[in-house]
């Protein structure tokens, strides 16, 4: 039976054109009793990211598209809540999300929600 899911993890992987380089994020308080958020360690890997907009939303006087995206990777990977990831797309186009929550865990892969709204701000 192992085997059958390792075959099924490979058919899903074989699904990941896209690679991304993602980044976490730590809390440091400086001497002076500031909270900062530093980048801490990244990695690279392979990705798919399924991405669609959700519609427009408006902040202030400037109408903007809020974009959401789904990002699929190897069930072994870990991306913790909040870190960056740089999506660099099959044809070459760069995308910057931030993931939000927590990631879902299936036997032949991993999901994360993605925003570009920056929770460090």
């Amino acid at each position: 039976m192992k085997g059958v899911w390792f075959k099924a993890r490979r058919a899903v992987e074989s699904g990941f054109w896209d690679t991304c380089e993602v980044t976490a994020f730590l809390e440091v308080q400086t001497e002076w009793g500031e909270v900062r958020w530093e980048p801490s360690q990244t990695k690279e890997m392979c990705c798919r990211l399924i991405d669609r907009a959700e519609g427009t939303t408006q902040e202030g006087l400037i109408p903007y598209t809020a974009w959401e995206g789904i990002l699929l990777y190897p069930a072994q990977e870990q991306i913790a809540a909040g870190s960056r990831v740089t999506v660099t797309k099959e044809t070459g186009e760069r995308r910057m999300f931030y993931t939000t929550g927590e990631t879902s865990a299936y036997r032949t892969h991993k999901e994360a929600v993605l925003t570009r709204k920056c929770p460090y701000v």
